[in-house]
């Protein structure tokens, strides 16, 4: 039975897998976009003014403790520039460093090592 051949996107690299020509698939791509100019800018603008809620300053100043949930090396996503931000929010807002966890979110994957953390966040 002849197959076809995928490439997707995973880490740095990518995986290639063989399904049989009789599937039927469908493929999402995204889509080129232009660049954020100015990332810290653009993530500053998103915790002060998020789309349908309450910035996170405001959110925070009831909470007693919170944890943020970081993605897995596995994750092509910015978190050294995100939690950072996150943190100096949950500051002004008055949340003091001890009650604050941080959780990196493996999912199914197997355990993260310390220096893919570090690797992650810094």
């Amino acid at each position: 039975m002849p197959s076809n051949v995928y490439h997707v996107p995973y880490s740095k690299t990518t995986l290639e897998f063989a399904l049989p020509a009789t599937m039927d698939v469908s493929m999402a791509v995204s889509q080129p976009s232009e660049p954020v100019k100015d990332f810290r800018a653009a993530i500053a603008e998103a915790l002060a003014q998020p789309i349908g809620a309450p910035p996170l300053r405001a959110l925070a100043q009831a909470c007693k403790k919170v944890c943020i949930v970081f993605t897995d090396i596995t994750r092509a996503s910015p978190d050294h520039e995100l939690v950072p931000a996150l943190l100096l929010e949950l500051e002004k807002a008055g949340v003091r460093d001890a009650d604050i966890t941080l959780l990196c979110g493996i999912g199914m994957h197997r355990p993260s090592t310390y220096e893919e953390k570090v690797a992650k966040l810094g």
